[in-house]
């Protein structure tokens, strides 16, 4: 049994038997056999939750950002196969919940691990409820990466207030680097996501 489906991160084709699950997504093809499988779930992606007051505009394309991973939000959850307790070898497929041959997907794995199908869970709460657990090293590069993308928000929310202002006197070399970056970053994310559009990524699924 099979099926494929879109999706907004590219065409999902699956296929099952008595041995394992069969996928491939961008451009690659993977074989998840169903005794490897420990846990299993499906996640609900977490929405933003950004206040109605937040400061959207201190960069351009930082409100479109929060209302892209809104609609995923609304429009996906994410089928995941632990593999073991490092989450680096869970298999994660992404799960339009409108598509059918996707809630099929679904439905053939939740019958064949039968009681390591954990439910549908959060995504706050799925690694404790799919027995995974992160490496001490994980939590430290966390911690940087959250305070760099921060200093990068404010470095170039700063280079843009002073941009929209007029007041460029003061701002110093690196705040104007990090505004740069964040174009760039921002830039890119919408390229990609128009050639996903233009392929038919959001088109309708079987």
């Amino acid at each position: 049994m099979g099926g494929e489906f879109e999706t907004a991160f590219g065409r999902v084709r699956w296929e099952v038997d008595e041995d394992g699950l069969w996928i491939t997504h961008s451009r690659r093809v993977r074989q998840v056999h169903w005794q490897e499988i420990t846990r299993a779930g499906l996640v609900r992606l977490s929405d933003p939750n950004v206040p109605d007051n937040f400061p959207t505009q201190i960069l351009p394309g930082l409100g479109t950002l929060f209302d892209l991973n809104r609609s995923l939000a609304e429009d996906y959850q994410q089928l995941v196969l632990a593999r073991g307790r490092s989450p680096f070898r869970a298999y994660r497929v992404p799960i339009p919940i409108a598509k059918a041959s996707a809630l099929a997907l679904v439905e053939e794995v939740r019958k064949r691990v039968g009681e390591r199908w954990v439910g549908e869970i959060s995504m706050a709460g799925h690694t404790r409820a799919l027995g995974l657990s992160n490496p001490w090293w994980f939590y430290p590069i966390f911690v940087m990466s959250f305070l760099g993308v921060g200093l990068l928000v404010l470095l170039a929310g700063g280079a843009y207030t002073a941009l929209t202002t007029g007041s460029l006197a003061d701002v110093p070399l690196v705040a104007w680097l990090a505004h740069v970056l964040w174009l760039v970053l921002v830039g890119l994310l919408f390229f990609l996501l128009r050639r996903r559009m233009e392929a038919g990524s959001f088109g309708s699924g079987r």
